[in-house]
């Protein structure tokens, strides 16, 4: 096979990544955080939560110390076992709901949540999850235009200085970079329910999480997909604001990394975006291609000029998304280990798609889910 012919896969792969940096760019020059409506939206904040009670309550002073002027917060317990919502502190803002035991599940918790509260907008996070700005609920609302029905928000992984966590947060800037340059493009893919918000009549007209309901996973991605699908991609914006950033936890331990990354693959089977069944297919053969090349060098040594410069492409494409992210976040120290993580993470990404695959139950938060 000529060289030439190694290139094709990764070039494609290459030029999916640069188009979600114009996105990026577009966004950001669009300044995405347009002028809020003159009379600012009642928010109504669902926390589901299972297992959570370790560090509930600082979060949820948090979430109560927001500066916003409308706006309450609903934990809803998902059957945990270690008491998680005891303990939370006292305020008329806050209410606690057990889900009903005939249903289970983050979706459902979610709906019951929905179901109990009236703000004209509902914003999702996690239970271990926390806002990094008193304004991030007055962020948000500064999106909530009339043409808008949904806000995506960046995440960022929290990182204390190993090399584990590092890489963890370093994946995390490219899912919150690829997720802003799709939706720059009009074409949302990406989303996490850990820092959402959605009008709650468009909620109701796309009949929520009906058709999804059935999966585990895709309470943020799925529901962003038939939000689009309803209202167009432009009726979706991200809030690219240091001010609407929600930080989570890292992952302590390679199989509880595995064990979240196989949840959230599981989810791709329902995925119905052309544009990101595209993507996948193209980054998992891309990667594929780029692994057997690199082994390729040992057997053929004059080859690594070429390999070099393939893995050189593929860095400095991923850097158009990766640089203005990490900056968002303030992470940008994070691209030193870049170099470094490049081969480890392409092994690890086609693990994960093909056992993802083939899953089909895992454990999540002492729950076996089918």
């Amino acid at each position: 096979m000529p060289e030439w012919a190694w290139w094709v896969l990764p070039t494609l792969y290459c030029g999916y990544i640069a188009a979600h940096g114009v996105g990026l760019w577009q966004l950001r020059r669009r300044q995405v955080v347009p002028t809020p409506t003159p009379v600012l939206p009642s928010l109504s904040l669902i926390v589901p939560v299972r297992n959570e009670g370790a560090h509930l309550r600082a979060h949820a002073e948090r979430w109560l110390g927001q500066v916003y002027p409308e706006f309450t917060v609903t934990v809803v317990d998902d059957h945990s076992s270690d008491g998680a919502a005891a303990g939370l502190p006292p305020d008329a803002r806050l209410r606690v709901l057990a889900l009903p035991h005939d249903r289970v599940g983050k979706k459902a918790a979610l709906a019951h949540g929905i179901a109990h509260t009236h703000g004209a907008w509902v914003v999702t996070t996690d239970g271990d999850c926390y806002p990094l700005n008193t304004d991030w609920l007055g962020t948000l609302a500064g999106g909530m235009c009339p043409e808008t029905v949904c806000l995506v928000g960046p995440l960022r992984k929290r990182h204390r200085g190993n090399l584990f966590e590092a890489a963890q947060a370093l994946e995390s800037v490219g899912l919150v970079g690829l997720a802003a340059g799709a939706i720059g493009l009009g074409a949302p893919t990406l989303a996490n329910g850990a820092n959402l918000a959605f009008r709650r009549t468009a909620f109701d007209q796309v009949a929520g999480y009906a058709g999804i309901d059935h999966l585990a996973s895709g309470d943020d991605e799925l529901l962003v997909h038939k939000l689009a699908g309803a209202f167009g991609g432009r009726a979706v914006r991200f809030v690219f604001h240091p001010q609407a950033i929600v930080e989570t936890p890292a992952e302590q331990s390679l199989p509880a990394l595995v064990r979240q990354r196989l949840r959230w693959v599981s989810k791709g089977r329902a995925y119905r975006n052309p544009f990101m069944r595209l993507g996948q297919v193209v980054a998992y053969l891309a990667y594929a291609v780029l692994l057997l090349y690199t082994l390729r060098v040992a057997w053929a040594p004059e080859t690594w000029p070429w390999a070099l410069g393939l893995w050189a492409l593929k860095l400095l494409t991923e850097l158009s998304v990766l640089y203005p992210t990490a900056r968002l976040l303030g992470q940008r120290y994070l691209l030193w280990w870049l170099p470094l993580y490049q081969l480890p993470y392409l092994v690890y990404v086609l693990y994960i798609g093909v056992a993802g695959s083939f899953t089909r139950s895992y454990d999540w938060k002492d729950r076996r889910v089918q």
